[in-house]
């Protein structure tokens, strides 16, 4: 198993493990507002780590250092205009690739929990259910697993 999938594994096995009948609502839309915020670093992480293994394979110091600032740069909170953005400077192929992937839904998914996260690390409630997240969750783990088939 990748890294990414370990870390959306237990993202879902947390939720899934939420009984909400044991706490009150208050507690269980934290645990769900953590666990989007900990799905969107996920993303992140995970399509550093793509970009890296693909790109940083050389020893060249300035070529590897730049590779590093543009992924700083793009890949936080990565939307799908950041996704599209990083990857359109790689491969053109790709981009036609991750949109006609996207088709199902998987943009939207990615979308709203960078927005959510956006909105929670500012304070600001979301009304996101854990079935939701579940779902989003799995949006982002096929997302993830796709981008490392990219040829």
């Amino acid at each position: 198993m990748k890294t990414f999938e370990i870390k959306i594994s237990d993202i879902e096995d947390s939720l899934k493990n939420l009984d909400m009948r044991e706490f009150d609502s208050v507690y269980v839309a934290q645990i769900v507002q953590f666990n989007c915020v900990k799905l969107c670093g996920v993303l992140e992480k995970n399509i550093k780590e793509h970009i890296a293994s693909e790109f940083m394979k050389n020893n060249d110091l300035r070529l590897n250092t730049y590779i590093s600032y543009i992924l700083e740069r793009y890949s936080r909170n990565p939307s799908s205009k950041e996704i599209i953005e990083i990857y359109s400077n790689i491969d053109k192929k790709w981009i036609d690739n991750i949109k006609i992937f996207w088709s199902d839904g998987i943009k939207d998914h990615i979308d709203t929990v960078v927005n959510n996260r956006n909105r929670i690390s500012h304070g600001i409630d979301v009304d996101i259910s854990k079935q939701q997240l579940l779902g989003y969750a799995s949006s982002i783990n096929k997302f993830c697993s796709y981008i490392w088939d990219l040829k």
